[in-house]
Parts: C-alpha cells; structure tokens; sequence
C-alpha cells in the first residue's frame, strides 16, 4: 500500500501482481482500474459522482487528469500529489494510538487529566501478533514507549518544519487504511474493531461529546458497520447521543443518557 497526499486529500493506492488498481482518496472517494505501462487508468466514485482518472509515480510524485462522467473525453482537472513516508519504526500501535490521541484532543478543553489518563489506561490494554511479533505497549523498549505518544503527536499534527500547522486528517486517514488492512489481513477482527469503537466512545464521553466527537466518531462507525457487523451497537449509542444533543437544543438540558455510566465492556471483550 502506498499514500499520497496533494490536491484530492489524502490517497492510498494498493496494486496486485495482475496490474489491478484500486485505492480511496479524500474522505470519501474510491477508485478502480488498471496500470499498464506506467499509466493508472481508472474509475473514481465520490458519493454520486463518479468520471474517469489517469496518472502516472515518478520519484514519489503522482501527476495525472480526472475528469466527471465515463464517458470518454478530455480529462482537464488536474490530480497532483507526492508520497508520503511513513516514520521508521512506526506500526500497529501508533495506528491505534493515534486515534485515541486524535479523539482526546477534540474534547472541549483538548486532553486534560482524565483524558489523558483514561489512553494511558487504554492503549496498555491492546495485545496484538502479526507474524511472530507481539505488540503490547508493554512490551515496548523504556525509550520507545517514553516517546510513543510523541511521536504521534507529531505525525499528527506538525509539519516538516515539527511546527503544529499540519491537519490531523492526513495522518488519521493513513491510520484508518493500515487498520483497514490489517483487518483485511485477519490482523485484526470484528472483536477488535468494536472494542476500539466502543473505547473511543468512552472516552469522548469523560467530558461530554463534542459535536466535532460525534461527526467524527460516527463517521468512523459508519465506515465500518457494513464489513464489521459488531459496532453496530455502538452505532446505536451514537445515535442515542445525536437524539439527546438534539432535544437539548430544543428543549434545554434533559439529564443524563439512559444506560449507566461508561462501562460497556466486560474484561472478556478486551482485545487479545
């Protein structure tokens, strides 16, 4: 898998040994096709729309046309972008650390005490084996786990210059394609996927949903609910807590959600 970012967002772009293409771009926007000889021909679906794409990888830079409709005829829009590398000695746990890091800091004050504590508490509960090699935060080296989330902070947030100007979208999305993967992959599975879900939402609720929580997290569910049947449930809460924002405008303050506290999981339901 490789990644791209430039005038369409954010891009991954995965090739077989048979030359077919497919990848997504932007936040929500898909495509499919061939390489042959060099040049990507393919498809590209964004919500309703959907046109044709060519593009050419020379030295990590991608430069190519797009153009809506598929019918044949002259590609004018311009699709330009250049590779992004991941950092050396990045893997799984930085994915799922990032998007604890990313939800804590769209609580109303960013990450505070309780945030911050509830990932620390989190992120050690995560076990995981690809090959044979675990990843535990436990098992990490003293100097790596001192600046694990260091280091996702500054691929969130921090451009090249290490100043804090850079939208945590794109890392996020980079995220969200490696989990993709590895549940592709049998890395990861259904249990594993409710149970980030279903932390997320705990912690987005130490201090109350933000609306930018809510869009964010339910969009993520949604990404996932139809290959992943298992957060549908949290689906539903989400939905709970957009009814309770909304008769909270209208009507005021209604008290408390109708389930008890935050404590949806039981230890069996932890990821192994």
């Amino acid at each position: 898998m490789r990644h791209f970012h430039g005038n369409f967002g954010f891009l991954q772009l995965a090739v077989d040994n048979d030359g077919n293409v497919h990848g997504t771009y932007g936040d929500d926007g898909t495509f499919r096709g061939r390489l042959h000889q060099g040049v990507y021909a393919c498809t590209w679906k964004n919500g309703e729309e959907e046109g044709r794409l060519e593009f050419e990888i020379s030295a990590g830079e991608l430069t190519g046309r797009w153009k809506r409709g598929t019918e044949a005829g002259a590609m004018r829009g311009k699709w330009d972008g250049s590779e992004v590398e991941q950092e050396e000695g990045w893997h799984i746990l930085h994915d799922i650390g990032t998007f604890y890091l990313f939800f804590g800091n769209l609580a109303k004050e960013a990450a505070q005490a309780a945030e911050i504590a509830f990932v620390n508490q989190e992120i050690r509960k995560w076990n995981l084996t690809i090959g044979e090699r675990t990843y535990s935060f436990n098992a990490l080296k003293a100097k790596e786990a001192d600046a694990y989330f260091d280091v996702i902070y500054n691929a969130l947030y921090c451009d090249d210059s290490g100043e804090p100007n850079k939208s945590p979208l794109e890392q996020l999305n980079a995220s969200h394609a490696h989990l993709c993967d590895f549940f592709n992959e049998g890395v990861l599975d259904g249990d594993n996927i409710r149970t980030l879900m279903f932390s997320l939402f705990q912690l987005c609720e130490i201090d109350g949903f933000t609306d930018a929580q809510l869009q964010q997290l339910g969009w993520y569910v949604e990404q996932w609910q139809t290959a992943c049947p298992e957060v549908e449930s949290a689906a539903r809460l989400i939905q709970l807590v957009r009814a309770r924002k909304d008769l909270k405008n209208a009507l005021g303050d209604v008290g408390e959600l109708p389930w008890e506290g935050s404590q949806f999981m039981n230890d069996d339901q932890r990821p192994q």
